[in-house]
């Protein structure tokens, strides 16, 4: 047995110190934040100085329509892209500059990803198979089980409880060395290289978005073409004028695509001096130095715990390791224990047959994806996610190829299993009846930027700006303008219809839900029906107030109505959102 240096045995010790406390720091520390986070394109910013937090366990919704940035959020968080600034964490760690497999997290997407070529049992098994960290996480759970054994064993023989402590202790310090001194080498590195990898991402987002401002510069094209094409087509201009205007167009659009080209190509090079500069900064970095002590410790000290842990494990051995003394009941204990070690195959195998029956689809294990319903196909695919029973689930707009009846079903299933195995997942959707169904809470996004954080009915019913109260809720809630008289009165059309509390003389938008607006026999304001929709149990009715856009309620006094009956109606107290007209923000409620 080799020697253990003492001074390795004491930098041991600390190293295990700022385990325990960086573990603690971990627990405290918000499952996923999102810092500062911006994408930019070139021509449109998609992402724009986006910040917020989310809990362990929670199942948060990713809301808004086309084009808001909340895919482009997912797949910044996902390492799918790198951000153009800002940083993600996942439990207090940086992971900005992390691949996808260094986050630890389970993927689902709209089309589901699934290998044609493979049976539903291999698509599942494959990121097992290829995951080095599971499977090092196999090996570690083989040698707790021969230490369970171990110490029944020299429980039996007499081993005082301090001593079954520190054997166990220096087990675990074998693995906490290793994570922790991968720890400090990557945040040293990290200090280092800084500069150096935000130029490289920077370089490496050059091209993408010279791709999209070409593409954006052609779209232009063809639209300005079209439209010119279409005054010829309408004789409102001669074939000499559309055909010199379409040579100039052609022109023009060269010009500026070599523009656009000659500019990627200038960036480049300024990038690029850029970064000789950057690892020429990194390579003079004073912290090399604390650096090459990282390294030396990540080499070092792993094998130190190891020989520690080794050399006291022989220790016990001679002194507590007569086997002839354990009881019928010890050997039932321990081949219990020895049950569970397994191989690397067999614990694939088990974790697929596990995580089969619990999505329900063991009865399709042996079948190829394509013989699967489009509901199967998505159960395969958050299989497959959660296999490696990853920290974090990232789906991105999952339920959007199921039908309506299915994509109830299904949503209702993803809650549930998201809740059994607790673990953090962000789900992205356009769909804000889904997002009101599923979520814990929503992120409501609009053109790149947060708009509410918070649970689908602090939304719903308190929302912060008028986009937020018109996107929730089905049908969309209709705003009219109406004005804050110098007593603080709301007043629509000469009635007054309630107060709002320090606010006065101001041009106002205000409005309530289609289920809140109330229906009454006479007075009140009157609106013209438009179209009837009977949905069984309630009518829903588009009205015309005078000369204001149409608006939607529900109605209930009459079973029968027609196009063109008149509908008395009131804005009830309690459910009127009033929304300064020009920031958008909401003033009160009334």
């Amino acid at each position: 047995m080799a020697k253990v240096n003492k001074k390795d045995i004491e930098l041991k010790k600390n190293v295990i110190k700022f385990s325990e406390k960086h573990f603690k720091e971990r627990k405290e520390k918000p499952a996923i934040e999102v810092k500062n986070l911006v994408v930019d394109f070139g021509e449109s910013i998609a992402v724009n100085n986006v910040s917020w937090k989310i809990e362990k366990g929670d199942l948060v919704t990713l809301l808004g329509p086309s084009g808001c940035g909340k895919t482009t959020t997912l797949n910044a968080i996902a390492g799918l892209l790198t951000p153009t600034s800002g940083n993600i964490y996942f439990n207090g760690k940086d992971v900005t500059s992390l691949s996808p497999r260094e986050r630890n997290l389970g993927l689902v997407f709209q089309n589901y990803a699934l290998y044609p070529h493979m049976t539903v049992y291999k698509n599942i098994a494959f990121p097992l198979i290829n995951d080095k960290e599971w499977r090092a996480g196999v090996k570690k759970k083989n040698e707790i089980n021969k230490l369970k054994n171990d110490l029944i064993l020299f429980k039996r023989n007499g081993a005082n409880e301090k001593q079954i402590a520190t054997i166990e202790g220096k087990f675990f310090d074998i693995y906490d060395v290793q994570r922790e001194t991968e720890s400090f080498y990557d945040e040293i590195f990290f200090q280092i290289n800084e500069n150096t990898l935000s130029i490289k991402s920077d370089i490496e987002n050059l091209k993408p978005k010279t791709e999209a401002l070409l593409s954006s510069l052609a779209k232009e094209t063809l639209l300005k073409l079209s439209k010119v094409e279409e005054e010829y087509k309408n004789n409102k201009i001669s074939k000499e004028t559309f055909k010199n205007y379409e040579k100039k167009l052609d022109s023009d659009y060269k010009k500026s695509k070599q523009k656009i080209k000659d500019k990627l190509k200038f960036d480049l090079k300024i990038y690029k001096d850029k970064l000789a500069k950057a690892k020429e900064n990194a390579r003079n970095n004073p912290l090399n130095k604390k650096l090459e002590i990282a390294k030396n410790n990540l080499k070092v000290l792993p094998k130190v715990a190891k020989e520690d842990y080794n050399s006291y494990h022989e220790f016990m051995t001679k002194s507590f390791g007569d086997e002839s003394k354990l009881t019928p009941q010890d050997k039932k204990e321990i081949n219990k224990n020895l049950a569970n070690v397994i191989s690397i195959s067999e614990a694939v195998h088990k974790e697929v047959m596990a995580v089969a029956e619990k999505v329900e689809i063991v009865k399709n294990l042996k079948k190829k994806p394509t013989k699967l319903s489009g509901g199967q196909q998505q159960r395969v695919a958050i299989a497959r996610a959660i296999v490696r029973k990853p920290k974090v689930l990232l789906m991105d707009e999952p339920l959007s190829n199921l039908d309506a009846k299915l994509r109830i079903s299904t949503r209702e299933w993803i809650k549930k299993i998201q809740q059994d195995l607790n673990i953090t997942t962000i789900f992205v959707t356009h769909d804000q009846e889904e997002a009101m169904a599923i979520s814990d809470k929503v992120i409501l996004m609009d053109v790149g930027n947060v708009q509410q954080l918070g649970s689908p009915m602090e939304l719903y019913n308190n929302p912060e700006n008028e986009f937020v109260a018109k996107f929730l809720g089905m049908p969309e809630m209709k705003t009219f303008t109406g004005k804050i008289d110098t007593k603080g009165n709301l007043e629509f059309n000469g009635k007054v219809i309630g107060k709002v509390p320090k606010v006065k003389s101001i041009k106002v938008n205000f409005g309530a839900r289609a289920e809140h607006l109330e229906e009454l026999s006479r007075g009140g304001f009157k609106a013209k029906i438009e179209h009837i929709d009977y949905l069984g149990r309630e009518i829903l009715a588009t009205l015309k107030y005078e000369n204001e856009e149409k608006f939607k309620m529900f109605l209930s006094k009459k079973k029968k109505y027609e196009r063109g009956d008149i509908v008395h109606f009131s804005f009830p107290k309690g459910y009127i959102y009033v929304f300064n007209e020009k920031t958008k923000t909401r003033i009160g409620t009334i």
